[in-house]
Formats: C-alpha cells, sequence, structure tokens
C-alpha cells in the first residue's frame, strides 16, 4: 500500500499533468484559429496618367489567416478595378524592390518561375504562416510589364470572426488608375505641333504623333529592370507581346497564339546549340563582332561603353512584327533574342546596359571562338 505521502505527490504530479494538458490544448486551439489581418494597400509606381501625379492611392483589406496570398492578389486586383490578369510577385525584403528578400509568385505549368530569384509558391502560402505583425510592411507587383507596384502595410491582427467572406474590400482612398492609358491622353494639341496644324497639315500631325508615341514607348521599354545576369525567360516576360512574336518569326519559330507559347518554346528552343549555330550563321558581320565583344565584357555591357565603341545605336523600330525589323547590328541581335536592353544599378547608378541571357553565353562564345 503507498505511503499518504506518496500519494500526494501523485495527485500533485496528475494534477500538474492536467494543467498542462489543458494549457498545451488551448495553445493548439489558439493556433488553429484563423487571425483576421487588416492591410492597406497603396500604389507607389506604375504607367499612372498625369492627373494621378502627387495622389495618394490605396485600399484596405481584410483576409482570414487561412487565405493564400494568391487570394490576397485576387483582393488586390478586384479593389482596383483592373481588367486583365497578368503574373504578380510579393516581397517580404526591406523594401517593394528588394530582389534579396523572400519572394512569392505563381509558378508556370512546368512548376517554374519567371524571377531570376529563389521564389515560393503564392498559391499554397497561406497569409497566417507569414507570421505577419502589426506594423510590417512589404511589396507586391503586379504585371512585369508595366510593373505596377505596391507596398502593403499591417494594420491590425485579431480573431477573425466566425461568419462573413474574406477577402473583403473596407477602405478606397482615392480613383483607381487605369490598367492601360489611352492613346486620348496623348493626342496632339496645338502645343505640340502648332505650325502642322495651324497649316493644315493633318497627316503630317499625325505621322509626327505617332512617331513621338511610339519613340515614348521605345523609351519606356528601354527603361524596365533588367538583371547583368538576366536568365532567357526573364527577359523575355518583359518584352511587348508583338516583339516576342517577331522573335519567333526571325529564328524560325512558329507564330504561336499565345505569349507565353511563345516564349516557353523561345526558352526550350534557342539554348540549344544547333539552334545558336543557326541564329549565328544569319547574323552580318558588324552584329558578330559586337556580340562578340559583349561576351567578351562578361556578357553584359553599360549602352554608354558600347556607343562609346560602336557608335550609337540608331535603331528606333517598335513594330517587329509588322515589317519594321530593325536593321542596326544591336537592332538585329535584340530581334533573335540574344540580346536584351533594359536598365541596372551599376556602380550605384541607374544605367541602361545590353546583356546575354546567362543560358545562351557559353554556347554563343564558342561559335565566336570558332570562327
Amino acid at each position: 500500500m503507498p505511503r499518504p505521502n506518496k500519494i500526494i505527490e501523485l495527485n500533485e504530479a496528475r494534477q500538474r499533468y492536467l494543467h498542462q494538458e489543458r494549457s498545451d490544448l488551448a495553445r493548439v486551439g489558439e493556433r488553429a484559429m484563423p487571425r483576421l489581418y487588416t492591410l492597406r494597400v497603396s500604389l507607389i509606381g506604375g504607367p499612372l496618367p498625369e492627373e494621378f501625379t502627387g495622389m495618394e492611392v490605396s485600399r484596405t483589406i481584410q483576409i482570414r489567416g487561412d487565405q493564400t496570398l494568391e487570394d490576397l492578389h485576387e483582393a488586390i486586383f478586384d479593389a482596383f478595378e483592373r481588367e486583365e490578369e497578368h503574373l504578380y510577385e510579393f516581397n517580404f525584403g526591406t523594401g517593394p524592390y528588394d530582389p534579396e528578400g523572400p519572394l512569392y509568385g505563381v509558378p508556370d505549368e512546368e512548376g517554374g518561375f519567371v524571377d531570376e530569384y529563389p521564389v515560393e509558391d503564392a498559391t499554397k502560402t497561406t497569409v497566417e504562416s507569414l507570421q505577419l505583425a502589426v506594423g510590417r510592411t512589404f511589396g507586391y507587383e503586379f504585371d512585369f510589364g508595366d510593373e505596377w507596384m505596391h507596398q502593403i502595410e499591417v494594420m491590425a491582427v485579431e480573431p477573425a470572426p466566425a461568419v462573413g467572406e474574406f477577402p473583403r474590400l473596407v477602405e478606397r482612398v482615392g480613383e483607381s488608375p487605369p490598367q492601360y492609358s489611352s492613346l486620348e491622353e496623348d493626342k496632339p494639341t496645338n502645343e505640340l505641333f502648332p505650325a502642322m496644324l495651324d497649316l493644315g497639315f493633318i497627316d503630317g500631325a499625325i505621322d509626327a504623333f505617332m512617331d513621338h508615341v511610339q519613340a515614348r514607348w521605345r523609351e519606356e521599354q528601354e527603361s524596365k529592370p533588367l538583371q547583368p545576369q538576366t536568365k532567357l525567360q526573364a527577359a523575355l516576360n518583359k518584352l511587348p507581346a508583338h516583339w516576342v512574336e517577331a522573335i519567333c518569326r526571325q529564328v524560325g519559330l512558329p507564330a504561336f497564339r499565345l505569349g507565353k507559347e511563345r516564349v516557353k518554346a523561345l526558352v526550350a528552343y534557342l539554348p540549344k546549340d544547333e539552334s545558336l549555330a543557326a541564329v549565328w550563321q544569319s547574323l552580318p558581320d558588324a552584329s558578330r563582332d559586337l556580340l562578340r565583344w559583349i561576351l567578351g565584357q562578361g556578357g553584359f555591357v553599360t549602352i554608354q561603353k558600347l556607343s562609346a565603341k560602336f557608335g550609337k545605336d540608331e535603331d528606333r523600330t517598335w513594330w517587329w512584327n509588322d515589317g519594321e525589323t530593325p536593321t542596326t547590328p544591336l537592332g538585329l541581335l535584340r530581334v533573335r533574342g540574344l540580346v536584351f536592353v533594359g536598365r541596372a544599378g551599376i556602380g550605384g547608378r541607374n544605367m541602361r546596359i545590353a546583356a546575354v541571357p546567362v543560358e545562351l553565353r557559353e554556347g554563343l562564345r564558342r561559335l565566336a571562338e570558332n570562327v
């Protein structure tokens, strides 16, 4: 028979065990209960019309912790009244543009990502798993072409109600800018073309206007971010759809109906040795010399340095798929998907660069060395 003191000790141990078990169950229950996150999504960049300059445009959204980043993307898409879906990415670095921070995006059909950095799957990542606290900010980019940039701030974290539809919009500040600007915003005015309009040269004014618009489109295209060590898929996804179509034609691929099919075909075709050899044979000597020099510089150069060596590139074509095929040495490399132009941080400055995708460099070097 156990001693009285032993019985007391056993009872106390049993009570401690039951108390600990109840505490553990309570904590598990708390963790299982989803929380409600209130997020303010502020638009901080993109192709905004002039009337939006300096205007605050934000949306406050509530979302449950057991919902995903894809659910949050869809809520933002609806809140800003956008019409056409594009790729997106959440950035949890030190700022909305930080490529070194944790990134969450959408995988393609093969499970890969467009981005050049390691990316997690936004469709499987719950808000709760991110351990967000009040005051935390992170970035959200929509449409890698137009680059609509947002900053998201966690305004509140609280227990989620038992009923109610989420995500939901709870506050709007400012009008939603149009997803695509209209040519009406760029139509010629008396200030732009006074002599032509006053003299009745309507055809000339229209031609000049279109030249002006295409020049601006071209400038915007060449101002998009481009990593010096860019991969082919990432570079292609930043191009206008008709440029990708033209590249397919130039290298002998079918003009697939969907843009993602064209990109996928080029990514599979171009890095092959036989493909590069065929494209190399189609180049004039001037383009080969320029490409050989870029490869010798490490695969990318600043446009400033390239111009000093070979002269300024005069190519201003825009409708590559409609009879405006580039003819300059650099233009011929671009229309074959061998070189891409954009902006990168070089030596603390934001400079335009010309870069060969990393998957193509070794094969092209071998071809350049064998000639």
